[in-house]
């Protein structure tokens, strides 16, 4: 019986003027309304950022949507010097947001089914 240590892999980073996320004028409007925006955001690599927020539907999809999760209505997102929602969904990952276990009675068929294809 063999055992190797997991490492991680490297981090795949193809911006090299030091930033992790760059929003600007990033908007979504939902079939219930405005859920938040227009807002502008930098995060610098390395360390950790804290985005203090009311939890609520904003919050969840103001991180679902820095995690390429969402489709923004409006404004430009750049993630690792990404800046395809596709490519910085591949390369992200979300967990411990409770918030995404619950079906909210305004959520249609059509969006559960459209965010799953996704």
């Amino acid at each position: 019986m063999q055992s190797e240590s997991w490492q991680p892999p490297p981090p795949i980073v193809t911006n090299t003027a030091g930033t992790l996320v760059s929003a600007r004028s990033i908007e979504l409007h939902g079939p219930w309304g405005h859920v938040f925006g227009p807002l502008d955001l930098d995060i610098d690599l390395g360390g950790v950022s804290v985005i203090a927020a009311q939890a609520g539907a904003a919050r969840t999809a103001l991180l679902m949507a820095l995690c390429g999760r969402m489709r923004l209505n409006a404004g430009s997102l750049t993630v690792l010097g990404n800046d395809k929602q596709t490519t910085v969904f591949a390369q992200s990952s979300i967990a411990c947001v409770n918030e995404l276990e619950e079906v909210r009675p305004s959520v249609t068929v059509r969006y559960l089914v459209t965010e799953q294809l996704r």
